[in-house]
């Protein structure tokens, strides 16, 4: 301990006993790697880790476990190209049958991804809950207008995805508690697949590539 005698007390300071117990104990114990440790590895969410972040979580209200849905082909003859469980239901020598049974894992986030999650919800902690505020966390955790919100002006707001999202990429959006959803608000999303004619065989240049019947919908030219 550092300036020793100024953090003992007057009754204390003229016992030669008590003093030296207190010199022996701060001769032989030094705290300061610890103290450094504790704010590099638990304090400080920019350098957290593991444990630390763990804690974090407990503070801002994340957890870092999420419910990743699966995207697994099953056959069957459903006619769209998704059922109400995410299920894609393909044709005959494609995919085995459905068992009624789906297996979706809960999965632990790596650190990195853990602190964008926190760093985020701890932005929309402390913002009012608004177009601007869902676009700047939304472009923080997925980049620059890779997913934004759109307001519809009638108590309506739609995420726009112009990326190819990842079981876990939806499941930091709609199940870990990030974003804040307005009183009275319906959330829907737009994943930006739009219908067309082109061979799947042929090389795609961009995300926003044409889609065949029954998966997406007509380009509108307004999105």
């Amino acid at each position: 301990m550092e300036n020793l005698n100024q953090t003992i007390l007057s009754q204390y300071a003229n016992s030669s006993i008590m003093m030296q117990v207190i010199n022996n104990w701060n001769n032989n114990i030094d705290p300061t790697i610890n103290i450094d440790e504790f704010y590099r590895y638990i304090w400080n969410i920019e350098t957290a880790i593991g444990f630390g972040l763990d804690i974090w979580g407990q503070i801002i209200g994340i957890s870092r476990l999420l419910y990743v849905v699966s995207e697994k082909e099953y056959f069957g003859f459903f006619n769209e190209n998704y059922d109400d469980e995410g299920q894609v239901y393909t044709p005959f020598n494609v995919a085995p049958f459905f068992n009624g049974f789906d297996s979706t894992p809960t999965i632990r986030v790596d650190d990195e991804t853990y602190r964008k999650m926190l760093l985020a919800k701890a932005y929309a902690n402390i913002s009012r809950p608004t177009i601007k505020t869902f676009n700047f966390i939304l472009s923080f955790l997925f980049g620059e207008g890779s997913v934004y919100v759109v307001d519809g002006f009638n108590m309506t707001i739609r995420y726009i995805f112009n990326i190819t999202i990842t079981p876990i990429e939806y499941a930091i959006i709609y199940q870990s508690g990030i974003m804040p959803v307005p009183a009275g608000v319906l959330v829907t999303y737009d994943e930006g697949r739009i219908f067309g004619f082109q061979s799947e065989h042929e090389p795609i240049e961009s995300e926003n590539f044409p889609w065949p019947f029954n998966v997406s919908v007509f380009n509108n030219q307004n999105n």
